[in-house]
């Protein structure tokens, strides 16, 4: 199914796939499912692998062993119906999944039980503490998401939203564009156009402390022309766009302005779109605050209404910038593993304290993934004992990144490559070949890599 949507260049969204216990006895499953993935030319972020915690608990070594391999081939893999055995908190001190969904047996009493409340919010905020998402399943009715919601769990999944459906009601969902992130029914969309008017009308009532209340920033835009002008905005607002707490004081700080910058081209586009087709339109902004450093961004604007040549939109932002980051991380885990086939190590080059993290490595020393050793001086250090081979005035270029950049810039293929004898400690001299290079794997960021082979 994923391959022909792609074939015919329809939207494709991921599809998670549940390995039971019994298929981790098969030593070849993660060549078999990347075998399988390969063969249809599906890219991995649209296959997620999801295993249970009864699996890991028969057998933790090989599970282990499976997803970081599955790791390996880029797959993103989710710990499914999390808290339904008794080594829960040892999984998640253990295994390196990326997305945890809890077991919905949490939901079954925990509108009527505090203790369960207290350890579905306990288990929420241990995760994120961990950097790991968080799906919680089984959600059947408003009353349950927004508790989840006020939990700031990630993702929710249940009848609330959608129950199993066949394929074809599936394609439809994705090619008429009703799954806009089932966010407020029709009904419910009213109340909150109701709640918005009201907040206009009474400056201190009990409907305008919920909307200032409420979690997640919120607000209301003008559109009049081509300009865009922020009316109301609640706390989460501040909490999101701002870098310090003193920020939460403003009082109207950027109510009554026009918005103007780097955003703007794209939120009145997006306004446009919403009011021609009455539907909610959603939008990524790399965002430059006044602190001059970037956030990322995730804005939904809906169409209120309008009144002669004015325009009301209601618009809800979230700081997504963890998630870009895991993007990134996984782009360029992906990336350099994919060059260990020609190079010995694969690192990521700091410039700002001089270090390399090891991305990759053929286990050739005794290196290890994710350590950091120093770098530049490296080339310090070992002067005596470095012969360059063509590479003339090159430990000057590796060691500053300005003259880096400009080889980088210079060179036809994006590249520094370099070669040197040195000579170890049994007298004895060894050839290493490196190659240097940039990679963008998010707007405004660059990541350099060093890689590194042994003749």
């Amino acid at each position: 199914m994923q391959r022909r949507r792609l074939d015919k260049g329809l939207k494709a969204l991921p599809v998670s796939i549940n390995v039971s216990r019994v298929e981790f006895y098969n030593h070849h499953l993660c060549e078999d499912i990347r075998n399988i993935v390969a063969a249809n030319n599906i890219p991995t972020e649209l296959i997620k692998i999801e295993i249970t915690e009864t699996a890991y608990a028969d057998n933790p070594r090989q599970v282990q062993e499976a997803v970081d391999k599955l790791h390996e081939y880029g797959f993103v893999v989710l710990m499914d119906d999390f808290g339904s055995g008794y080594s829960s908190l040892n999984i998640l001190k253990d295994l390196p999944i990326d997305i945890l969904k809890i077991d919905m047996k949490f939901l079954d009493d925990f509108a009527t039980s505090k203790k369960a409340g207290i350890i579905l919010e306990a288990i929420v905020r241990m995760a994120k503490w961990m950097q790991l998402r968080v799906v919680a399943e089984g959600v059947e009715d408003r009353k349950e998401w927004d508790v989840l919601k006020s939990m700031e769990c990630d993702f929710v999944q249940g009848y609330y939203f959608y129950k199993p459906m066949p394929e074809d009601d599936y394609e439809h969902i994705l090619d008429t564009d009703t799954a806009a992130e089932k966010l407020f029914s029709e009904e419910e969309y009213e109340d909150l156009e109701n709640t918005i008017i009201r907040v206009f009308q009474y400056g201190n009532d009990q409907e305008s402390a919920m909307f200032y209340g409420m979690i997640g920033g919120m607000g209301i835009l003008e559109m009049n022309g081509d300009n865009l002008e922020i009316l109301q905005v609640n706390k989460g607002y501040y909490e999101v766009m701002y870098s310090s707490d003193s920020d939460l004081r403003r009082e109207g700080g950027v109510l009554n302005k026009k918005i103007i910058g780097q955003d703007y081209e794209e939120l009145l586009g997006q306004c446009r779109a919403s009011k021609e087709k009455n539907s909610v339109q959603q939008l990524q902004l790399h965002h430059l605050r006044e602190d001059d450093t970037f956030i990322w961004l995730n804005v939904k604007i809906k169409y209120l209404g309008s009144s002669g040549k004015r325009s009301l939109f209601y618009f809800a932002i979230d700081n997504i910038d963890e998630m870009k980051k895991m993007e990134s991380e996984k782009y360029i885990y992906s990336y350099s593993a994919a060059l260990l086939k020609v190079f010995d190590k694969v690192y990521r080059l700091d410039y700002s304290d001089g270090t390399v993290e090891v991305l990759h490595t053929a286990g050739k020393d005794k290196m290890q993934v994710g350590e950091k050793y120093q770098f530049l001086n490296f080339f310090v250090r070992n002067a005596d004992d470095i012969e360059w081979i063509n590479s003339e005035g090159a430990d000057r270029i590796i060691t500053n990144k300005e003259l880096m950049d400009q080889r980088l810039k210079e060179s036809r293929n994006g590249s520094y490559s370099v070669s040197y004898r040195i000579r170890l400690s049994d007298g004895s001299q060894q050839e290493i070949n490196v190659l240097f290079f940039k990679v963008e794997p998010r707007d405004g960021e660059e990541e350099y890599l060093c890689c590194i082979k042994s003749i």
